[in-house]
């Protein structure tokens, strides 16, 4: 129906918009902290300080080095896009198609 009564507007959202409203209503119910981070800049900050941090701890671990951050941020949306939720899931993966130059440096290592 067209006219001036806003009240049966359509009202039309993305997915994306959908469970966002979903998780502030989950934030605000449960009086909870916690925030999305959707800027890429503070996630390669954010993964930059936990890569410094951890390295101290594992210093055999290769991979733990500031010049991977790249290579482990497409890893984690790479992760979450397969929808892995074990680890044993995630290690057992057939890697065809994941190779490039940080994963041929590293087993030359």
């Amino acid at each position: 129906m067209f006219g001036k009564d806003k009240t049966n507007k359509l009202d039309i959202k993305t997915v994306d918009s959908i469970m966002y409203k979903y998780f502030c209503d989950y934030k605000r119910e449960n009086n909870s902290n916690i925030n999305v981070i959707s800027d890429n800049k503070e996630k390669y900050s954010i993964l930059a300080s936990c890569v410094s941090e951890l390295s101290k701890i594992y210093k055999d671990v290769k991979l733990l080095d500031q010049k991977y951050i790249d290579f482990l941020l497409d890893e984690i949306d790479w992760i979450k896009s397969c929808n892995y939720m074990e680890l044993e899931e995630y290690q057992n993966v057939d890697r065809i198609g994941r190779t490039n130059k940080v994963v041929m440096d590293l087993k030359n290592l």
